[in-house]
């Protein structure tokens, strides 16, 4: 009986492609079951509280300058405590990151500008993953990566000035995610028997 290599080859080879480059979401809802969701009522933080690591318990860390804000329906997808970069204590940069604990294959979240063009960029380390413009505005839309492997997004907000508030981070880890590493040597090793099989 002869082997035949090429609908494994073609698999690894679809596997690996499909985690090597993040596929840019933008919707009115987020994830379908995602592994993990900071809602930013989880700490009990008081409105204005500058925010940084304390969330790293629940996966994700912030660089910028952030802040709890209170909103009751006043943007979509936005309720209660949110992290804003435009309140008293904040001065708009204008990036600001969200540096996942662990690699995740997808992470979106509410995300609201002054009406413009907002760019997200995702890293694995230091790794450029995949980068993408959104239309951002007060519509609050989830907005981020699906399908890939990163650990880190960097986002310059659209509308002029920098403005931004988020809520509702939604993700999934990767630990169920075949590394691109591990796609590559499984891919390597199919091509070797192969080989192998056509000297006999």
């Amino acid at each position: 009986m002869k082997l035949s290599f090429a609908a494994p080859l073609a698999l690894a080879a679809a596997l690996f492609a499909s985690y090597a480059q993040a596929t840019p979401y933008q919707s009115p809802t987020g994830l379908v079951a995602p592994t993990n969701t900071i809602t930013f009522e989880e700490l009990g933080l008081a409105e204005g509280t500058a925010v940084t690591n304390q969330y790293a318990g629940l996966g994700a860390s912030f660089i910028g300058t952030w802040q709890t804000s209170v909103y009751n329906g006043q943007y979509p997808n936005v309720v209660g405590n949110s992290l804003t970069d435009f309140n008293s204590n904040c001065t708009c940069g204008p990036t600001f990151e969200i540096d996942f604990t662990v690699p995740v294959s997808d992470a979106v979240f509410a995300f609201v500008t002054n009406p413009g063009t907002s760019t997200l960029t995702s890293y694995l380390g230091t790794t450029l993953v995949e980068t993408a413009a959104f239309t951002t505005q007060y519509d609050g839309m989830f907005t981020g990566f699906t399908g890939s492997l990163f650990d880190r997004i960097v986002v310059a907000p659209g509308g002029g000035n920098n403005a931004s508030a988020i809520d509702f981070l939604e993700f999934n880890s990767a630990t169920a995610v075949p590394e691109p590493v591990s796609l590559a040597l499984l891919g390597s090793g199919l091509l070797g028997l192969a080989a192998a099989r056509r000297r006999r």
